[in-house]
């Protein structure tokens, strides 16, 4: 049996990254709309400060009733980070 913090049971992963602030920004532009929205960072990576990989993973996360719509809203931006050339 797996087990999921209650807080998070009824709420769905829309978004990954490894930064934290874009995560913070889709959150933003999520709320704007109003759909709520929250971050999920992995604690041990959280604790002892890694960035990457899988302890550096950031999910935002939206209720499930919510998910169509937070990832059509999300497919109608451009997200990724881009270099400067």
């Amino acid at each position: 049996m797996a087990h999921t913090r209650p807080q998070y049971q009824h709420w769905e992963s829309v978004f990954t990254t490894d930064n934290e602030p874009i995560a913070h920004f889709i959150v933003g532009k999520l709320q704007n709309e109003g759909i709520e929205a929250r971050i999920h960072k992995e604690s041990a990576g959280s604790a002892y400060g890694i960035n990457i990989g899988l302890l550096g993973k950031v999910d935002v996360l939206v209720r499930s009733e919510d998910v169509d719509r937070a990832v059509a809203f999300l497919e109608t931006e451009d997200y990724e980070e881009n270099e400067e050339e």
